[in-house]
């Protein structure tokens, strides 16, 4: 009995492009990767979604151009982002991630309240392709998915979803034949 809760995983390699489809969704909880918003862009796809009826939960937003040969600066070449949308309301975990995870757009920690006795943790990730601009994308990928078991281990109990485009292959991964 109670509300039916539907959850779903959109890697949309840009999301300012697909606003109309975005909100023919549906109710439930939807985690986006690879968004591509920066600070501007998450303030008016926002507006936009939370005008729809949707309720918002964004990740870091991915810097403009940035200039120079920092780490930082190489990693956002490319395109990052992660965001929750639902029609129930969302919010944000609180607690610091290790470096280079949040602040490059990679991952999220949001709770999902479903009802007054069930609140769903979703941690939503994007990992790193695997390309020259990222060396160790393999290794940083298997951190992404440890960071975020960790993560959903040191929460209350309840339901968890840990979701996102990992870049990697299920089948080999170490983390994730340690989650089976």
């Amino acid at each position: 009995p109670g509300h039916k809760f539907w959850a779903g995983i959109l890697n949309v390699t840009s999301l300012q492009p697909h606003l109309d489809d975005v909100r023919m969704l549906g109710p439930g909880a939807w985690m986006f990767q690879e968004t591509s918003a920066t600070k501007d862009a998450q303030r008016s796809m926002g507006t936009y979604l939370r005008l729809k009826g949707y309720i918002l939960s964004w990740g870091a937003p991915v810097p403009g151009r940035l200039q120079g040969s920092s780490k930082l600066a190489s990693a956002m070449k490319g395109v990052g982002g992660v965001m929750t949308m639902s029609d129930l309301r969302v919010r944000k975990m609180r607690g610091a991630w290790p470096p280079g995870l949040w602040e490059l757009g990679r991952i999220q920690d949001t709770m999902i309240v479903v009802n007054a006795n069930v609140q769903v943790q979703a941690v939503n990730m994007y990992g790193y392709p695997e390309s020259g601009r990222y060396p160790m994308w393999r290794q940083d990928n298997e951190k992404l998915i440890y960071f975020g078991v960790e993560r959903c281990n040191l929460s209350r109990p309840g339901p968890k979803i840990l979701c996102g485009d990992t870049n990697l292959d299920t089948l080999t991964s170490p983390m994730v034949k340690e989650l089976l």
